[in-house]
């Protein structure tokens, strides 16, 4: 996954009080959900794709390794440049 990234990407997330920076950034970010969420999954509703953006709405819904069960609602939108992911944006409700 962390190919699809620039190396300098941003990564905007309302969990982090700070943008993390950076494809390997990201990629430790996303196998930190992997293994405290092993099955989590992506059910896509809807997705826009222009020739800079891409805007996707999902549910994002799993279970944590203490045996909680979640289904989140979340809004990315990725800002595409040569090619690869620049900034990528999320937006969702911490108190969901």
């Amino acid at each position: 996954m962390a190919s699809y990234y620039a190396n300098d990407v941003v990564l905007e997330d309302p969990s982090q009080a700070t943008p993390v920076i950076g494809s390997a950034g990201i990629a430790a970010k996303y196998a930190g959900y992997a293994e405290y969420i092993p099955d989590i999954q992506d059910s896509i509703i809807h997705l826009y794709v222009n020739d800079r953006h891409v805007v996707i709405e999902f549910i994002s819904y799993g279970t944590t390794v203490e045996g909680d069960t979640f289904s989140l609602p979340i809004c990315s939108i990725l800002t595409i440049d040569d090619g690869k992911i620049i900034r990528d944006a999320n937006y969702y409700d911490l108190k969901n």
